[in-house]
């Protein structure tokens, strides 16, 4: 309550905080979060498969998601029989991932890596057409991030923060309602029939993107602006 200033990592972060936590508007500064820039790169030695995707699912647990990204798989692979989809991380113990991925005959088309280093996580993007994030909510947004910094364009929900990271709808990617297997599925679609060129221009524009707001030395220089500002403004109130 002391605080000159409380910093967060998005606006839509600053938002919740305003309005959950009654935390003037004013007192908030978004920093941003900073993407591993040196480690999610892109591999160009590395052959883009073109019917694999990839999604992040670090922790299995509804605000991901998820299940409305295995529907929209189902749903693409009535006509798209190859189309696979590469999942970093495992399904939760107390989840019925597992058993709703075989009750939609998808346990061939699903992969689940596991824990794996971020230096293998950049390499399976390099493997992967799009990256696809079905979050219902996201403070801020890292799978898209990486996969931005990676040169991978992304189909995403319009959740939370995620399109302060993503930028502007068919920029860096597509924008899709949340809580919608079809909107997922119409916006992978949307991408994969894409011409290839311009899936990589989006590709390239996303790690642009990272490069120029999100990195970790542009968040500590935001960072350093709060303290200067703040300290600035003590020195004038002691005059």
């Amino acid at each position: 309550r002391r605080l000159d200033r409380v910093m967060t990592v998005s606006e839509a972060s600053a938002s919740d905080l305003h309005e959950d936590y009654g935390i003037a508007r004013e007192r908030l500064r978004n920093v941003g979060n900073g993407i591993a820039v040196d480690v999610f790169r892109p591999y160009p030695e590395i052959e883009r498969r073109p019917d694999r995707l990839i999604t992040t699912l670090s922790a299995d647990q509804p605000l991901k998601g998820f299940p409305y990204l295995v529907e929209a798989l189902a749903m693409l692979r009535r006509t798209r029989p190859s189309l696979e989809l590469v999942v970093i991380g495992k399904p939760g113990m107390k989840t019925d991932t597992r058993e709703r991925v075989e009750a939609l005959g998808l346990a061939g088309a699903i992969h689940f890596t596991g824990k794996v280093e971020a230096e293998e996580i950049a390499r399976r993007y390099a493997e992967s057409t799009l990256a696809v994030v079905s979050s219902l909510y996201e403070g801020f947004g890292f799978p898209a991030g990486e996969a931005m910094a990676c040169e991978v364009p992304v189909v995403s929900t319009a959740a939370g923060a995620l399109p302060e990271v993503v930028g502007e709808d068919g920029e860096c990617g597509l924008l899709v309602e949340p809580r919608s297997a079809e909107s997922l599925a119409h916006g992978i679609a949307t991408l994969l029939d894409m011409d290839p060129q311009r899936r990589r221009a989006m590709g390239e524009a996303g790690r642009r993107r990272v490069l120029s707001q999100f990195t970790w030395r542009r968040a500590a220089e935001r960072t350093v602006e709060v303290y200067r500002e703040v300290i600035a403004e003590r020195a004038g109130a002691a005059c």
